[in-house]
């Protein structure tokens, strides 16, 4: 016995990306999800300055869950971010879950390695020196030299997350609407809401699933679609646990006998 996806087939597999503000519940969105499949291998790459997933796996909430496999790697290691995604694709099986926790922060990893293969410079460095040399009056990457070089090089992640087996969730930090310039479809989709997911600016295109979550003052959770494909949105809607509130009782998953398929 087990949860079947209302999408079954390759064509249906999960591809969702979970954005919002530190201390939303993102990563524990993941491990709920991991919880409620035990059968099912997890694969995480976590994207941080620190782990999360093994902290939140030694936690009461997330006690018994051995079926998580978790790499972590650098904000800035851009290299070792490639070769994350490349194990999530080499291991990730068609039942498995894999998960990018963040993927926010390999857009930054990209500049700041395109940066250091083509100028030879530290990337800090390399900024106050442009700084310096224009009086701030020109931009420090060429828009039609290196921009289009460093989102080719950025698209061998996506290349690597599309082909992945499995189901996917993302994570991504969340971004002030209109502080980098996004494109007439970002501003229809976030413009009432006013943030976006953080990164590259057309992350919210890669994945059929855009969820937010947020908490209160109070600590409440709440979650709120912008993209849903097949499904109704959500506005609002209390959570505690994110695959009962939303996995199942939004998105359809159901309880079926084995052999069911996913």
């Amino acid at each position: 016995m087990g949860y079947v996806s209302p999408r079954p087939g390759r064509m249906g597999k999960e591809r969702q990306l979970i954005f919002g503000d530190a201390g939303s519940g993102k990563s524990d969105a993941i491990l709920c999800v991991a919880k409620r499949l035990p059968d099912v291998q997890f694969r995480i790459l976590e994207i941080d300055w620190a782990p999360s997933a093994e902290v939140l796996l030694q936690s009461e909430r997330f006690e018994g869950v051995d079926n998580v496999e978790a790499r972590w790697v650098y904000p800035n290691e851009w290299e070792d971010q490639l070769a994350g995604v490349q194990w999530l694709r080499d291991t990730t099986k068609p039942d498995d879950w894999a998960a990018v926790d963040s993927i926010t922060h390999t857009w930054s990893a990209v500049e700041e390695w395109f940066i250091e293969k083509v100028f030879g410079e530290d990337p800090n460095e390399f900024f106050i020196r442009r700084r310096i040399e224009t009086g701030g009056n020109a931009g420090d990457l060429d828009g039609w030299k290196d921009w289009g070089k460093i989102k080719k090089e950025h698209n061998r992640i996506y290349n690597g997350i599309a082909r992945i087996q499995g189901h996917v969730i993302m994570t991504a930090e969340q971004a002030a609407l209109g502080d980098t310039g996004e494109k007439k479809d970002d501003r229809a989709m976030f413009a009432k809401f006013g943030f976006r997911p953080g990164g590259r600016k057309q992350v919210a295109h890669v994945p059929l699933t855009v969820a937010h979550l947020s908490r209160n003052t109070s600590g409440v959770q709440s979650l709120r679609t912008f993209k849903d494909r097949g499904r109704q949105l959500v506005t609002g809607r209390e959570i505690t646990d994110y695959w009962a509130d939303y996995m199942v009782a939004v998105a359809g998953w159901k309880f079926a006998a084995a052999g069911a398929g996913s």
